[in-house]
């Protein structure tokens, strides 16, 4: 844990990850500057340079965060060994990933709202630039949600498997004591194990929250939803191409 947050506050690699997120805010502008509605001049690259650190810093975040879980995994932590999944921390930390997704969401809901301003159809190549940041907003929130999860998943997995061995062994052992005159006391505990190995395998070996993955799904349709503006702007300039082509006449 201590090797992981050393790393996380490792300057350098922040410092490099806010300035490249900054170069690309300003060369974004750069294509989009000559199509804008807006004056663009020297003031406004540099306004969205230190906006593209800003939300680099928040990138950065969104990004090493998750690994955390990777480290959990290896981390000798109590559980509930009937219901891994209800024990409390597994629960506080997938809610802590999905809010983590939420807000990533929300601010790449922010970036591409930012892009449509810009008007990214009236060109092919801001057009897909817009569609770049559309899809990197989509691969950070969906990252920073499965990523975790994927790790809380294996952390329950284990857990569950441990159990069950020892299930079997405890089972295994009832079952070799018992003959034709064992009493009814033992035949009652063997099946009191085995209800109790059956309730173990049936419980969720997931930390996933459904409705959270409901409010997931809901935030990335916002940025998406804003996005068919382009792609339908793309669609008719590539029909009124079409008809225009040579080639279909």
């Amino acid at each position: 844990m201590l090797n992981w947050w050393k790393s996380f506050l490792n300057p350098w690699c922040e410092i490099t990850f806010v300035v490249i997120a900054g170069v690309l805010g300003t060369v974004s502008l750069k294509y989009f500057a000559p199509l804008s509605a807006v004056d663009i001049h020297i003031g406004s690259y540099v306004l969205i340079f230190l906006c593209g650190i800003a939300l680099g810093q928040g990138g950065y975040c969104a990004i090493r965060t998750p690994t955390l879980a990777r480290i959990l995994r290896n981390m000798p932590l109590e559980m509930f060994w009937l219901y891994p999944a209800d024990t409390l921390w597994v629960k506080k930390a997938s809610s802590v990933y999905t809010r983590l997704a939420l807000a990533n969401a929300f601010f790449g809901t922010s970036v591409i709202l930012g892009l449509l301003w810009l008007r990214p159809w009236k060109s092919s190549t801001t057009t897909v630039i817009a569609a770049i940041w559309l899809l990197f907003t989509w691969a950070v929130v969906l990252y920073s949600f499965i990523y975790p999860h994927f790790q809380l998943g294996k952390i329950l997995l284990a857990e569950k498997s441990r159990q069950s061995i020892a299930l079997q062994s405890s089972i295994t052992s009832l079952r070799s004591t018992i003959g034709p005159d064992s009493e009814e006391s033992a035949l009652k505990k063997l099946n009191e194990t085995i209800k109790v190995y059956e309730q173990l395998e049936s419980a969720r070996a997931s930390a996933i929250d459904v409705n959270a993955v409901v409010r997931l799904f809901l935030s990335l349709g916002v940025p998406t939803i804003s996005f068919l503006a382009v792609l339908i702007d793309l669609g008719r300039r590539l029909a009124e191409f079409l008809r225009g082509s040579p080639i279909l006449h």
